[in-house]
């Protein structure tokens, strides 16, 4: 479980698609298997002069907040629409006697990092 959730996590657009002379699907045979696990859905439409494809990845937000909970990275109560409109991330650093303290107090600490 933890691998897809990870596969949809950390997928990217590059994974799936190319675009150096317009935007192209890569191959199904030329995917990795996590890259097949971030797939949700493709779908084909052709018309008499057009032919589309839609490449859909499951919700890399939901998989994040997932592994998030798992790995209790935050309150369990968290949401993805929650987690998705943060602007501001906080890392905690634990001194070598013990303490915690804020990344930005450590990083401002005018003799450096006590």
């Amino acid at each position: 479980m933890l691998d897809e959730l990870a596969a949809i996590a950390f997928a990217r657009a590059c994974d799936v698609l190319t675009w150096p002379d317009g935007v192209w699907v890569r191959p199904s045979t030329e995917l990795s298997g996590a890259t097949h696990a971030a797939v949700k859905a493709v779908e084909e439409s052709q018309t008499d002069t057009t032919r589309r494809l839609k490449v859909t990845l499951h919700d890399k937000v939901a998989a994040l907040t997932l592994l998030a909970k798992y790995l209790k990275l935050v309150d369990q109560s968290e949401t993805p629409a929650n987690l998705a409109e943060r602007t501001t991330v906080s890392i905690f650093i634990t001194q070598p006697d013990g303490t915690v303290r804020p990344l930005r107090e450590v990083e401002q600490a005018p003799n450096g990092p006590t």
